[in-house]
Order: C-alpha cells, then sequence, then structure tokens
C-alpha cells in the first residue's frame, strides 16, 4: 500500500493542515517558530511503529496555548498497489471468501480507495470512520494495513545524536525474563542490522556475541568495518569531494565497531570509532562526537537510510522526514545532498523542513511543491507557495526561496557582449525570459535579462552595467516603491545615465504600474488556474519551472489586450538599448 496523503486535524499548533503527494520531494520553510518540526512529527506520530523514536517526545501532541488540549487527530490516506495486495489483505483479515466479514470487507475496499484512516494521540486509537463495523474489526483492519504501509524515517539534525557507547544486557540474547526490562531503542537495532548486513546473513548479532575464538570475532569486525566503510565514508566523500583541498584529509577517514564484553556487569558495549590518519600518516581513534558537527549529521543520516531494521531489500516508497538536513554542512556539500534527495525521491516520499536555499534550486526542486508554515496567532497554518500571502517581505519566510531563485538565475555575464536589462526582481526575470523564448518576434533579441533584489537595492547592477555593459537600461516598476527608487538612483548616478531607464507601461496607462500589469486580467486569471496559484507573481515563477510545452501553449494564447502590452512594452526596452 502507499500513502496518498496526511491530514493533521489538530496536532500542538497545527490545525487542519494536509500534505498531498502530489510530488515526492516537498520543502517546508517558515521562519523560526512557525510550526515546521511540528508538521513532521505529527506525520511520525501516525505510525504506532515509530512511537519509540526519541523517547515518544513526538507524541506528545498538546497545543501549549490552550488548557487541556484533547481530541489530537492525524490521518492518513492509503491506497492498494493492486488487485493482488487487495485480495491477500482480505484473506488475512477474514478468511474464507463466503464469510461475511470477507463480503462487508470487500465491498468496503471496492468503494474506498483510498481508505482514510484516523490516529487519536491521545488514546493511541485507530479509527476507519466510514467503515460500518465494531471497533475490534476497525482495529484489526488497521493494525494488517499498517504492516503493509510504508514505514517512516524520522530525521533531526539537532537533536539525533550518536551514542558514545550502545550497550545490550546478557539477558537480550538469553531469552530469560529479565529481558522485559530491557527496552532496545533504534540505535540497538542498528546495531544487529549492521552485522545482518554486514555479513550477508552469516553472523546475527546473537550468533557473534557467541563467538569465543578472538580471531574470529575480529575477522567478523573486520567486516563490519569494510561494510561500514563502504557505506559511510565513501558516501561522505562524495559530499566533500568539491573540495580539491580536502581530499586527503577526507582519504585518511575509516570507520570501526568496537566490540567489549563485560563479564561482572553482564554486558555487552558497542561503539563506533573514527580512524583518522591524516597526520604523518598515524592512526588516532575518535568517538563520532569529537568529529565535525557536519559528519555527525551525516553518520546519523546515513546509518537510519543504510540500516533501519524494516528495510529487507532496497529502499522504496518509505517516507523520509528530515528536520533541517545538512545545516552542519558546507553549501557545496548542501547542494550535493539535494541531489541524493532527489534521487531518494524517486522511489520515495521526502518531506523536510529547511532555511537553505541550497536545499531550495529550482532545478531540482519543483516550485509549486513547496509549503510554507507560518503562525497566525496561537495557530500554524500550512499553505502552497502559490496560496501563500506575504504581506511584508520583512517577515521573511520565503527569503530562502528568493535566494534559491537568484541563485539559478546568477550567471557569468560576458557585459562587453550583451545588452543588458536590470529589473527589479526575480519574477520579472522569468516573465521577460519567457517572452524572448516563447515569442517568436524576440527570439534573435540579445538582451540579457539581470535580476535585481527589490526596487531599492539595484545601485551595484547599475554601477557594474554603467562600468562593463555594451549597453544598459533599468526598468521599474511605476508604483511609488519604483518611483522612489528612480529618484534616488537619479541623485546618485545623474541625468544622463537616467535617460536610459524606464518605467513599466503599457499603451493606455503609464502610472503606477506592477509588472504583473502586462498581462490582462483574463491572463492573469488563466495563468494562476494553470499553475495552482493565487498570485500572479509567482504564477511566473511557477510557470518558468513548468515544463516547455505549457510555456509556449500559454503564450501561444494570450489575448490581444496582454499581446498589444507586451509588445509595446519590449519595444520600449529595445529602443532603449539601440
Amino acid at each position: 500500500m502507499k500513502y496518498k496523503r496526511f491530514v493533521i486535524k489538530k496536532y500542538k499548533a497545527v490545525k487542519d493542515a494536509e500534505i498531498k503527494f502530489k510530488n515526492s520531494l516537498i520543502p517546508i520553510i517558515g521562519i523560526n517558530e512557525s510550526g515546521k518540526t511540528s508538521i513532521l512529527q505529527a506525520i511520525l506520530a501516525f505510525d504506532h511503529d515509530c512511537d519509540n523514536i526519541q523517547n515518544g517526545a513526538h507524541l506528545d501532541a498538546r497545543n501549549r496555548y490552550e488548557y487541556g488540549s484533547v481530541d489530537h487527530i492525524i490521518a492518513a490516506e492509503v491506497v492498494f498497489d493492486n488487485k493482488q495486495e487487495k485480495e491477500s489483505l482480505l484473506s488475512k483479515l477474514s478468511g474464507k471468501k463466503s464469510s461475511k466479514k470477507y463480503m462487508v470487507l470487500n465491498e468496503f475496499f471496492k468503494v474506498k480507495n483510498p481508505i482514510y484512516i484516523e490516529r487519536n494521540i491521545d488514546t493511541r486509537k485507530y479509527d476507519i470512520p466510514e467503515l460500518d463495523a465494531d471497533l475490534e474489526t476497525k482495529q484489526e483492519v488497521v493494525s494488517k494495513i499498517l504492516k503493509i504501509t510504508p514505514f517512516l524515517l524520522y530525521f533531526d539534525d539537532f537533536t539525533d545524536r550518536v551514542p558514545d557507547r550502545i550497550v545490550f544486557p546478557n539477558s537480550y540474547f538469553t531469552n530469560t525474563a529479565a529481558e522485559e526490562t530491557f527496552k532496545p531503542d533504534e540505535w540497538n537495532l542498528f546495531i544487529e542490522e549492521i552485522f545482518y548486513r554486514a555479513t550477508d546473513r552469516k553472523v546475527p548479532l546473537n550468533k557473534f556475541i557467541k563467538i569465543v575464538n578472538k580471531e574470529e570475532r575480529d575477522g567478523v569486525l573486520d567486516d563490519v568495518t569494510d561494510k561500514l566503510d563502504e557505506d559511510i565514508i565513501k558516501n561522505w566523500q562524495k559530499l566533500k569531494v568539491l573540495k580539491q583541498s580536502l581530499k586527503s584529509e577526507i582519504g585518511g577517514l575509516t570507520l570501526k565497531l568496537d566490540y567489549d564484553h563485560d563479564a561482572n556487569k553482564g554486558i555487552h558495549v558497542f561503539a563506533f570509532k573514527v580512524i583518522d590518519k591524516n597526520f604523518k600518516d598515524k592512526k588516532r581513534h575518535f568517538n563520532i562526537r569529537e568529529r565535525s558537527k557536519g559528519f555527525q549529521w551525516f553518520f546519523n543520516f546515513a546509518i537510519k537510510l543504510k540500516y533501519n531494521i524494516k528495510y529487507t531489500s532496497e529502499f522504496e516508497n518509505a517516507i523520509y522526514l528530515l528536520d533541517e538536513p545538512g545545516s552542519y554542512l558546507h553549501s557545496s556539500a548542501q547542494s550535493e545532498l539535494l541531489n541524493s534527495l532527489k534521487l531518494i525521491s524517486k522511489t520515495n516520499k521526502v518531506i523536510f523542513c529547511t532555511h537553505s536555499e541550497h536545499l531550495l534550486v529550482p532545478d531540482i526542486i519543483n516550485i509549486s511543491s513547496i509549503k510554507i508554515a507560518s503562525r497566525v496567532g496561537s495557530s500554524v497554518l500550512l499553505q502552497n507557495f502559490g496560496d501563500y500571502n506575504q504581506t511584508t517581505r520583512s517577515s521573511g519566510a520565503l527569503d530562502p526561496v528568493y535566494h534559491a531563485l537568484h541563485l539559478n538565475a546568477g550567471t557569468v555575464l560576458n557585459f562587453k557582449e550583451n545588452d543588458i536589462l536590470i529589473t527589479e526582481g526575480i519574477t520579472d526575470f522569468y516573465l521577460f525570459e519567457m517572452i524572448l523564448k516563447n515569442i517568436s518576434k524576440y527570439n534573435n533579441t540579445s538582451i540579457t535579462i539581470l535580476p535585481g533584489a527589490g526596487a531599492t537595492n539595484l545601485k551595484d547592477l547599475i554601477s557594474y552595467s554603467i562600468a562593463w555593459s555594451n549597453k544598459y537600461s533599468l526598468l521599474l516598476d511605476s508604483d511609488a516603491e519604483g518611483l522612489s527608487a528612480h529618484e534616488t538612483y537619479n541623485e546618485y548616478f545623474g541625468d544622463e545615465e537616467a535617460k536610459k531607464w524606464l518605467f513599466v507601461n503599457t499603451p493606455d496607462k503609464s502610472s503606477n504600474i506592477a509588472i504583473e500589469s502586462l498581462l490582462s486580467d483574463n491572463d492573469q486569471t488563466i495563468l494562476m488556474n494553470l499553475v495552482g496559484s493565487n498570485n500572479c507573481k509567482k504564477g511566473f515563477i511557477s510557470l518558468y519551472y513548468s515544463s516547455k510545452a505549457k510555456q509556449k501553449d500559454f503564450f501561444k494564447n494570450i489575448d490581444e489586450i496582454t499581446t498589444k502590452n507586451i509588445h509595446h512594452m519590449m519595444d520600449s526596452i529595445i529602443a532603449k538599448l539601440s
């Protein structure tokens, strides 16, 4: 089965939020304390198999702003992969096809696909509201469904830490009653899985601890070391390989799993070590915590990725929940991490919270997949990028996206061979880039668009263009901010430079016009519907990162008013650059 969407009805300050898997790589952005982490934890809380992660802290769903906060509900829609999966589930639930239970459930599964399941986090109980059956039957159905749904993997960049020691009591391997007093955490399970995989299932942990011969035991530990180096160190090198100066340093690292049996205390102790031989080829041993925070994060991520106890084969259809992934990594390593997440998302679903523009590069991240978390009073809202209404840029929620867009638009320009058009912002850049590509009259126009960071932040770009470009012009909105910026730049650069600049205008209007006004009201509506946005300027961005066919189709069908406005504006720009 697969997850189609998660619905957060009430979890901490989050109410009525939804994550649909229309895209498989979904970033959540927002300022600090906007509720991003709560959204990930809410999804994690749906699956009871994850209840022991981080000691179950995510199961505290109370809204601290409300007294007596109750009825915390997380829901999910799940769908069958195929008919065989449904038949197998029915057989496990009801046995014979002639039974009344089989017929009731079979009819329900026919009508209800996807199946809507709720979990009350307060009681830990599940419900299928649309199934007309007793509570016991519902619980049984959910229990069987959850055994075949994708599992959830949670990564918290700031609280996940690799323990210095991972301890197993003797009782864990002897099946004594004392075993019930020991609850293995996820790192105990990782150790078991590492032995299972490193020895090709031939020497599981319970067999390893019975090995008396030291040479034989060391041989198994060497196999574990080789497996860890393959899965961890080599992938760490890939992230860092962009830094040529670090190649020798990185090449000097290996991993080791230490083992000790304390017979007096009746415990078996494992510890991960990093062996560093970068200084004069001398080996020095370190705990994972003694290495860089970037390495600690990657080690933790890779262990969870490679050795999750539920994995029996290649990862597929898992739900990855990552809170601030790679925040300790260099920007170049973050870019490599984003490529890794993109690769993972081809067969899995990845939801991650971030503040980093390096994890929002629009060539990889579909702009329309970005979710914005924000606070309104004591509640957290989760909105699509195209629906988010940021009333002031100072609120900062969209800053990582704007930085990523500018990062993507930045190019090494040969100013002397280009006519430069400086625009106020990134949305102007995308609109004019699409006009140059999709309206045949302008296909061969040698104009390079240089996006600014707002009307009041263009002084440096004007200076560069004056010094280095063949010809340049500056385009400002003819609204209050644009007029004020024009006056400021005029005072600074003088009247002669100001003659090269112009305002956004149409044949019918020359003042108080923003860039989106080049489109008619009808075409603005068509654009927003086409890309699923309630904001025309954001619609330009979404369309730019849509398919070429979608872009071409939109501009092919613009109405007479839009066509007239675009030709008027482009002809004015070309005249300034002639």
